[in-house]
């Protein structure tokens, strides 16, 4: 059984990836209707195919003009071509918002787009006010909606700013994260700045290109691309995080199209995990697991509106976990990518209910189900949605459900 809370489990809370808060004060209210005409422009840079800087163009312009929360709601009902980084483009938007709203504006910022509003909200605060602004993030963090999650994710975001405040020096962020961690959430608030750290190196260095691109090439090397996550700069408590977003880098070191990384670059990554030795569970856990993350936004285009992915993505994300060799590694694989699908209790059970349905390995299914029963246990506490989870299971798998659930 895989229930208990501890060892790898704590690491359900971060396969969350980066969920930051739904919002300070609630849902985020639509201002008005969007206009068709809004949509039909982005429509027209769909069908021409235009460059993502148009599209952060058009967006940049809507958002001055009619403000940021318009623009985030304009981009849940856009047109979009696949393949389109819509968490790019909410910081893009959210860049503005927060020069309209300040951090006050965290209280319109929901969990769309892999929580790109809150994400840059975070990191507007702490780049405006420095080490001031820190007491009030936390505050923010605590009072999050969203789940048991929301707190700990709350400091992912801040990790990007933290780098950037520390001018992308590795050193500076690590000694500033580890101030935030808490016994009472086993130090998950530390380990969530370093992982949004991780991220900021690999694809931010918007606040400051030139000291980026240094720092980047410092820190990452494309003939090592887990390097970074076994150097003596990084804690042993950080380097599980490192492994889960270091994903992207390994992929663009195989030289892979971002928007559409290729199997065979799957493989070859999944290769590198497996040089991770046997005895280092939790680290090959984190490696494996890195890639189920980041299947759903592959599988989908960067469709994070949709609440549930079509079976067909469902299966691709599947398939591409068999991609793996070990059978550790598809395991770990599978179990992420229910991680992920179910983003911390923010988004349906039927997305996972659905995945693990593909399953066609006994192990496999006995992973996903297992993690999927324990995803609901760590963030839905209600038993009237626990017994409509448990009764959407194949019969075979009710009674362990509704046992552990204790509905």
């Amino acid at each position: 059984m895989k229930y208990a809370v501890g060892g790898l489990l704590v690491l359900v809370v971060v396969l969350a990836t980066v969920l930051i808060f739904d919002s300070i004060s609630g849902m985020a209210s639509i201002p008005g209707t969007v206009s068709e005409s809004d949509i039909e422009q982005v429509a027209s840079l769909t069908d021409q195919q235009a460059p993502f800087n148009e599209f952060i163009e058009l967006f940049k312009g809507i958002a001055a003009e009619k403000g940021g929360v318009y623009a985030f709601s304009l981009m849940k009902v856009a047109p979009f071509p696949f393949g389109l980084d819509q968490h790019l483009l909410g910081h893009e938007v959210g860049e503005i918002m927060y020069e309209q709203e300040g951090i006050d504006g965290m209280a319109h910022c929901t969990h769309d787009f892999r929580n790109a509003c809150s994400h840059t909200m975070v990191i507007g605060a702490l780049l405006e006010f420095g080490e001031g602004a820190l007491s009030k993030i936390r505050e923010a963090c605590h009072n999050a909606p969203g789940g048991d999650g929301a707190y700990t994710m709350c400091f992912h975001g801040l990790g990007h700013g933290v780098l950037a405040y520390n001018a992308y020096e590795m050193d500076r962020t690590i000694a500033m994260c580890g101030k935030f961690g808490t016994d009472e959430f086993q130090q998950q608030e530390a380990v969530e700045c370093f992982g949004g750290a991780i991220m900021e190196i690999i694809g931010g260095g918007g606040h400051d290109p030139e000291n980026w691109r240094l720092r980047r090439d410092e820190y990452l090397k494309t003939d090592d691309p887990f390097g970074l996550c076994t150097d003596d700069i990084v804690p042993e408590n950080f380097r599980q995080i490192c492994y889960i977003y270091m994903t992207p880098f390994a992929f663009e070191a195989f030289g892979a199209d971002m928007a559409r990384p290729s199997p065979d670059v799957f493989e070859k990554t999944f290769e590198l995990c497996d040089e991770i030795p046997m005895e280092e569970t939790g680290n090959r856990w984190a490696c494996f697991g890195g890639l189920g993350k980041e299947f759903i936004g592959i599988a989908t285009g960067r469709d994070f509106v949709a609440e549930v992915p079509r079976d067909d993505h469902l299966e691709t994300m599947y398939e591409w976990c068999l991609l793996a060799e070990p059978e550790d590694g598809r395991a770990h694989c599978v179990s992420s990518t229910v991680d992920s699908l179910y983003w911390g209790g923010e988004k349906p059970y039927e997305a996972v209910v659905n995945y693990c349905a593909l399953v066609n390995d006994a192990a496999l299914v006995d992973d996903c189900y297992r993690t999927g029963i324990r995803n609901v246990m760590n963030y839905n506490p209600d038993p009237a949605y626990r017994s409509s989870f448990c009764a959407a299971l194949p019969d075979s798998w009710q009674p362990e459900c509704t046992d552990v659930l204790g509905v």
